[in-house]
């Protein structure tokens, strides 16, 4: 019933921690469609492994993580909510083409979370929606720190410091370098 299970190798116990993030929409759904809507969600953690983010659509979450395991959500950042339709059978969910797709891919380091964000559309840009422009950069407190016009939109990323190892289906290569500005 939760939205995170968590599985103990040395007791082999498990157990669901935290719920869904919740609007008028989505409360009424059971926990089958929950599972389906979120189940594009992305976690990262900081290099301690105490502190967690998870983020889906408009959605970021920041959580400590405490020593045995169980999770405290500190802040949650809600832009937006996805726009969705239920299938007819099972838990099918369908999105909203005019919809923004929101975060498509997250990482982190000790002091920040990195998540690529795109305001684009199924309904404008098709499959390259993936693709993100921007590049929204958190502290762990969950304070939005900066927000970078990427110079390609990205689909896959990684960071080294100030590194962006990006990928992109937009130009050739596909794969671009660059260094992000520090102020």
């Amino acid at each position: 019933d939760g939205r995170f299970g968590i599985f103990e190798k040395e007791t082999r116990t498990y157990c669901e921690q935290m719920e869904y993030p919740e609007n008028e929409d989505i409360y009424s759904l059971g926990y089958m469609h929950k599972g389906a809507l979120f189940s594009r969600t992305m976690m990262a953690s900081d290099e301690t492994g105490k502190q967690m983010v998870a983020a889906c659509f408009g959605l970021i979450d920041f959580y400590s993580v405490s020593d045995d395991g169980q999770l405290t959500l500190r802040k949650s950042n809600h832009y937006h909510f996805p726009q969705f339709e239920i299938g007819t059978y099972g838990p099918a969910i369908s999105f909203e083409k005019k919809e923004k797709v929101g975060m498509t891919g997250l990482c982190a380091d000790e002091n920040y979370v990195y998540a690529l964000y795109s305001t684009r559309t199924f309904e404008d840009y098709g499959e390259r929606a993936y693709n993100a422009p921007y590049l929204l950069v958190w502290n762990w407190s969950g304070e939005l720190a900066k927000i970078y016009n990427l110079p390609v939109a990205l689909y896959g990323f990684a960071i080294s410091g100030n590194t962006v190892y990006g990928l992109s289906r937009e130009e050739s290569p596909i794969v671009y370098v660059f260094e992000l500005d520090e102020n």
